[in-house]
């Protein structure tokens, strides 16, 4: 399976890639670039006219045959008119390909390609080069510093890479909803352990239990790794090694950098094809993977430049050094990506479609028996539904699940019956059954549980803390006082991460006079049901992790009383009693109150 025709058009005609007509404008005129007219209209000619310039550019700014660092004025001149080029050819395509924004992508990568190419032969060929000054004072070359001859080049696709990203988004396919939940760079849990052992170390890596299935986090970490690899990159390139050269340390580097980002995309790309059989999702997925990834690099190196040169030193040497390998490995591996990809998409098999079509582990049907409806879900294994029945008894809207046995040819061996709450359309209860088994066995909702419990009588604000850290989706609060400052800044950090929080307290004069300030988060004030105190002290996370005893969340808990709390990690079935529980009392009439 490849994306469809309209998608995967390969355009017939080519553009001129090179709009040297901007030499027109006031701002270029003292480049001095000299083109004759067939430049601005035949691409043969404009692309070697292109590559004149760029040889050019490098001549203006070292004295090659001298081998001397001339001044530096076309180190930011050159660069802006490069930019300039890449921004006209943006405008030719988005007028060009306005109903074809695929193909226009593609374009604009082999734009970037091709330009990175003549500019890197042309980069190739100049010889060690050194300071005039420095020739004028030592007199003998033997003795002179050489002069790195990276900062043009490197100029050019810092200025390249910083704004590709905005001159292609409106290119850009909308990512799939149903594909948006799957994280970008595979951490999974089942094989934490395994690439903990394999890349700390190795070359700067280390992973975070959090970024295994948090897509913010997952992507959040993955930059880090950068940012850390980056710094042991920049540590040994400003070493004074005698046995290894910068560019023997520089493809020590390259190395696994390349194959760490190539072994993630090819991952991503077949979790995707695991997740959807729709190539046109699959293609849109990619697309913003590579895209993403390649703005996310750039965005990286300009926010932790300062903090790379605070711990390497703030000199010439470390800049450059974290200039290339964001710039000469990150980023150039991330443009071969995108070319490697666009060309496997034009050959059709580089997304496949399953000889087999895809069979779902459960199936639902909706049933009446005298007057009531309810629903039935079917599985391929018996043993599904003793693992899956949790998940569907936690739902706000189910009443009540059995386990029962078909008998049925068509559907043998254990299902679940499943009876909505009183006033429920049982069509809505069907699809929230739906989505919740489909998120259980894709993953994002976690199956196969190892329950565990600990007590805690001391230190447990610190245990609660760390518990709420690992919440990827829902956090549930019921306590009588809360007044420690702490957990309430803790709530906060996690639903500014996008986890929902909600947070029941005792409407009293205790809270009101020295509660915290909750205004920020999603939250409500009762009394006790029965006329007397709302005393419950529970918080949920993620419906799988369970904290209740006689802790409140307060300041005198934490540091006078004498206090209990029990964790019950894991626990899908205990966790899901406490939710029903919290779910009854925030749907209580505020008027009640």
């Amino acid at each position: 399976m490849q994306p469809s025709s309209s998608s995967n058009k390969i355009p017939q005609e080519r553009l001129v890639l090179y709009g040297f007509s901007l030499l027109s404008h006031p701002r270029f005129a003292h480049l001095r670039v000299e083109v004759h007219g067939g430049c601005l209209t035949e691409p043969f000619a404009n692309e070697f006219a292109f590559s004149g310039m760029v040889r050019d550019m490098f001549a203006r700014c070292y004295d090659v045959e001298n081998k001397l660092q001339k001044n530096d004025l076309y180190f930011e001149e050159y660069p802006r008119f490069i930019y300039a080029l890449m921004e006209s050819y943006a405008a030719q395509i988005k007028q060009s390909y306005r109903n074809d924004p695929r193909s226009g992508l593609r374009l604009m990568f082999d734009w970037l390609l091709n330009t990175r190419e003549i500019i890197e032969e042309h980069y190739q060929a100049i010889p060690t080069l050194y300071l005039a000054s420095d020739i004028a004072a030592k007199k003998d070359l033997q003795k002179c510093q050489s002069k790195d001859t990276w900062p043009v080049k490197l100029n050019v696709y810092s200025l390249l890479y910083r704004y590709f990203h905005y001159r292609i988004e409106n290119l850009l396919p909308k990512m799939p909803d149903s594909l948006a939940n799957l994280i970008p760079y595979n951490m999974w849990i089942g094989e934490y352990d395994e690439l903990k052992a394999e890349y700390t170390g190795k070359f700067g890596l280390e992973f975070r239990q959090r970024a295994i299935v948090n897509v913010e986090d997952n992507k959040k970490r993955f930059f880090e790794v950068l940012v850390e690899q980056c710094t042991t990159f920049c540590l040994q390139m400003s070493a004074d090694n005698p046995l290894m050269s910068t560019e023997d340390i520089f493809r020590q580097c390259d190395g696994p950098m390349t194959t760490l980002i190539h072994s993630y995309f090819q991952d991503y790309i077949e979790r995707l094809q695991a997740q959807s059989c729709v190539a046109d999702d699959i293609d849109a997925a990619i697309l913003n993977w590579i895209v993403n990834t390649l703005h996310g690099i750039f965005e990286t190196y300009a926010a932790n430049q300062g903090k790379v040169l605070r711990k390497c030193g703030r000199t010439q040497a470390v800049d450059i050094a974290a200039m290339r390998f964001y710039l000469d490995i990150c980023e150039r591996n991330m443009i071969e990506i995108a070319h490697v990809y666009f060309q496997d998409c034009e050959r059709g098999n580089l997304i496949v479609e399953s000889d087999k079509p895809k069979r779902s582990v459960f199936s639902t049907e909706i049933r009446e028996a005298s007057g009531k409806q309810y629903i039935k879900v079917f599985f391929l294994d018996d043993a599904m539904a003793e693992k899956s029945k949790s998940v569907v008894e936690s739902l706000i809207c189910v009443k009540n699940v059995n386990i029962t046995t078909s008998a049925s040819s068509a559907h043998p061996g254990n299902t679940l019956t499943i009876y909505p709450k009183p006033m429920v359309d049982v069509k809505s209860c069907e699809e929230e059954v739906k989505k919740s088994l489909q998120g259980f066995f894709s993953g994002a909702t976690k199956g196969e549980m190892h329950p565990r419990n600990e007590a805690f009588f001391e230190g447990i604000g610190q245990q609660i803390l760390e518990a709420l850290d690992k919440a990827e989706a829902t956090i549930d609060v019921c306590v009588a006082w809360f007044t420690n400052p702490q957990l309430r800044d803790k709530l906060l950090e996690k639903s500014k991460d996008g986890v929902e929080v909600r947070v029941i307290i005792y409407k009293d004069g205790v809270n009101h006079s020295k509660g915290v300030d909750l205004s920020s988060l999603n939250h409500k004030e009762y009394r006790g049901e029965r006329g007397g105190v709302l005393h419950d002290k529970f918080c949920v996370i993620d419906n799988v992790h369970t904290i209740c005893g006689s802790y409140n969340w307060t300041l005198n808990a934490e540091h006078k009383n004498d206090e209990d709390a029990a964790f019950h990690f894991e626990d899908y079935k205990f966790a899901s009693s406490y939710t029903k529980r919290f779910n009854q009392m925030w749907k209580r009439d505020e008027r009640e109150v």
